[in-house]
């Protein structure tokens, strides 16, 4: 029983594994760069800014009675 635990979670890891060199490197080509390193920190910074903007917002929305809304104040 716990041979057959540990075999899975081996497969899990190894999947996990697979799908993470799969979204680290689209291409399949590990010499290309990683798309993140093609994004400035200035504009993750910013990029993240505003998802935070755009959470706080949807918070807001979530709190109101069904129908009724809120403009926007920012984006």
């Amino acid at each position: 029983m716990a041979i057959r635990r540990t075999v899975r979670m081996g497969q899990r890891f190894w999947q996990q594994a697979e799908r993470d060199v799969e979204s680290r490197y689209p291409s399949d080509d590990e010499s290309e760069p990683i798309p993140a390193d093609l994004i400035s920190e200035e504009d993750a910074l910013t990029s993240v800014g505003r998802a935070e903007e755009i959470m706080a917002w949807v918070q807001t929305l979530l709190q109101q009675p069904p129908g009724k809304t809120r403009p926007k104040t920012s984006y």
